[in-house]
């Protein structure tokens, strides 16, 4: 399986966790910085993944908030993970003075 494909699989999910009524940041205006993966192994094309993520952190920087959306594959819940990613996106603020 190509190294990007798990993440394009766990959009749905990252959009639930952005998206869920307790998270304080607008989802409408986000804009996606980069990612960060990390494959220990290859993942098979034929593998049911067991996806997970969790927003792991929050930045303030000049142009807004910067998260992280860290993502872990699995092929069995008590395996360590396959592949591994960190997804970072930009909440845009107002910058002081305006």
């Amino acid at each position: 399986m190509p190294s990007c494909a798990p993440q394009v699989l766990a959009a749905p999910l990252h959009l639930r966790l952005l998206a869920h009524q307790s998270y304080p940041l607008p989802v409408l205006g986000m804009v996606h910085i980069r990612n960060v993966i990390d494959e220990t192994q290859p993942v098979p094309a034929s593998a049911a993944l067991l996806l997970r993520a969790a927003v792991a952190g929050e930045r303030h920087m000049p142009r807004g908030i910067e998260v992280d959306i860290v993502t872990e594959a699995r092929t069995d819940a008590d395996a360590r993970p396959l592949w591994t990613s960190t997804m970072t996106a930009l909440v845009r603020t107002a910058s002081p003075g305006e």
